[in-house]
């Protein structure tokens, strides 16, 4: 078994990634309804910005200006080009696939994830942590149900944004050490609202009152997901802790399909979420991280 501190340290952390993939799935279901109305890049700009001004609070009001320090800029910098053309890829996955069908792609980032910790960041890769995984993603496979070559395009800027995703993770356990958490959120945002202002000016359009309404929700979902994945990342005592906790944005598309754009998930796909389910709460209670048990000993 895990040591008692080493077991809260990681729940804790599993609280926040499933907080912040919450915020992460919310986003998803609003920038879905969002795509068919505004221009992507004006959707990434504005969403971005409202992420990263609640941030720059937060950060003034936990630190002060010392919060906005970080060591090792070049590494930053190498982060948040892994991510700068994830929220673009999503966007335009959701602007062609149904919640239901974008989840299972992005979900491969797990296993992706476990996977490049072995090779980049020396974690132990245990057989029990892997074999979960892999039940979640067999969970995948009862959702996806051959829909593979009816959107391919779709599936295509998905998988893009999941080796995106797996570079940025794995560059934010490299750079966890820095005077506020936080700057690991604000800087990918900042960067982000830049990128693609631009692009937003060029083809701007201008919101309705609803349409601002969303876009405001949806910055703040971002933020939410931001902090919680950050912190879930680098509390947990290894990335493959809190990597399967990644599958329960499947269990929100299910929800937020359902009740936002009336698509009713089969017989299948609900299997598929138990086994997500399963599997994320078997490596959160029953697997034991052998390099932390080695290293206190």
């Amino acid at each position: 078994m895990k040591p008692f501190n080493t077991k809260n340290q990681d729940l804790s952390a599993i609280f926040m990634i499933c907080v912040g993939y919450l915020g992460y799935s919310i986003m998803d279901a609003l920038s879905k309804w969002l795509v068919s109305e505004l221009p992507l890049a004006q959707i990434t700009t504005t969403i971005n910005a409202v992420s990263a001004i609640m941030l720059c609070i937060l950060m003034l009001k936990k630190g002060g200006l010392k919060s906005f320090k970080v060591e090792e800029p070049k590494l930053h910098i190498i982060r948040t080009l892994f991510f700068l053309f994830v929220p673009y890829l999503v966007l335009k996955s959701l602007s062609i696939l149904e919640l239901a069908e974008f989840y299972p792609i992005v979900f491969l980032a797990p296993l992706t994830i476990i996977i490049a910790s072995y090779f980049f960041l020396g974690e132990t890769l245990e057989k029990s942590k892997i074999a979960m995984t892999f039940v979640g993603l067999i969970g995948v496979v009862f959702v996806v149900q051959g829909q593979i070559a009816q959107q391919w395009d779709g599936f295509l800027y998905a998988l893009l944004a999941v080796i995106g995703m797996t570079g940025f993770t794995i560059m934010t356990r490299k750079v966890k050490h820095c005077r506020s958490v936080y700057a690991l959120s604000f800087y990918p945002a900042i960067a982000l609202t830049f990128a693609y202002m631009p692009f937003a000016i060029y083809n701007y359009k201008i919101p309705t009152d609803p349409q601002w309404i969303i876009l405001f929700i949806s910055g703040v979902c971002v933020f939410i997901g931001q902090v919680g994945c950050v912190i879930g990342f680098t509390k947990a005592s290894s990335v493959s802790t809190v990597a399967p906790y990644h599958y329960t944005q499947m269990i929100w598309g299910i929800i937020f399909g359902y009740f936002i754009f009336e698509h009713v998930p089969s017989t299948s796909a609900l299997i598929g979420a138990v086994l997500i389910i399963y599997s994320g709460l078997f490596i959160a209670l029953f697997t034991t991280d052998k390099s932390k048990n080695i290293s206190s000993k």
